[in-house]
């Protein structure tokens, strides 16, 4: 099978998934089996798997689309139900430890100015691959905090870093960057205006265990904003509409909802 061939498969299989993660009835591998979008047997799953958790981690839906890949699969693929465990339960023991970092890390910056955690939860209960915070206090006071709460390094700024008014920290013991935007956001820091509203609709939301200032969210569930789900981005980013019908691939497969 050409890699062309392999990456579609995957693709198409993940999308089924992220969809049938909120929608457990409407995709069924054993009743869909030779009309499916991927047509990746159950079989082959073992040999796809590392391409799959691959597209599955740049895009930040593991946690939505993993645990719905058994029952697409079938019966049979015992092996492969294993291997997405493990993968499941790596990625929550990662976010774990990351808000386990977050959380005082907004509190000590708190004591500096407004903190708002931006695009890191939008996705819960996946998250992404940094921590992205929004703060209108002083930089050299989100510095000086950083350094002295949590022994953080900031990492080389780009041009297009001090363009937007951002740095990154290095933490020892996280993985993940944090990045905090001070006092602007976009790209090269043109959003100025907006900050103030961001603050003033900013609002606590539980995360886990853990509870934390973030931008307003609209009132439906995670699951359900997964039901608007286009699909999923080889370059690493998944696209949303809210139309009626569900595109994998140039394939239109009606929702059932």
């Amino acid at each position: 099978m050409s890699s062309h061939k392999r990456s579609t498969k995957c693709f198409a299989l993940l999308s089924e998934a992220l969809f049938a993660g909120d929608q457990a009835s409407s995709l069924d591998w054993a009743s869909t089996s030779s009309d499916s979008s991927s047509g990746l047997d159950p079989r082959d799953f073992s040999a796809f798997f590392s391409e799959i958790w691959m597209l599955a981690n740049s895009n930040h839906v593991i946690m939505r689309a993993f645990p719905a890949l058994p029952r697409l699969l079938g019966e049979g693929v015992t092996d492969s139900a294993e291997w997405i465990g493990r993968a499941v339960s790596r990625e929550q023991s990662r976010i774990a430890h990351a808000l386990s970092f977050l959380s005082p890390i907004c509190k000590a910056l708190q004591e500096t100015g407004d903190v708002i955690v931006i695009k890191s939860l939008d996705h819960w209960p996946d998250l992404g691959n940094d921590l992205d915070l929004y703060t209108n206090a002083d930089a050299s006071d989100v510095v000086a905090m950083m350094r002295k709460r949590f022994d953080a390094r900031p990492d080389a700024r780009s041009w297009g870093d001090r363009l937007a008014n951002k740095w990154n920290f290095v933490v020892p013991g996280l993985p993940e960057l944090v990045e905090v935007h001070v006092a602007r956001l976009g790209q090269t820091g043109e959003q100025i205006a907006i900050t103030d509203s961001l603050v003033a609709n900013s609002t606590l939301e539980q995360f886990g265990a853990t509870r934390f200032v973030c931008r307003r969210r609209k009132t439906e569930s995670s699951s359900a904003r997964c039901r608007e789900c286009t699909g999923i981005s080889i370059y690493g980013s998944a696209t949303w509409s809210t139309t009626r019908n569900w595109w994998i691939l140039g394939q239109s497969i009606t929702r059932t909802s």
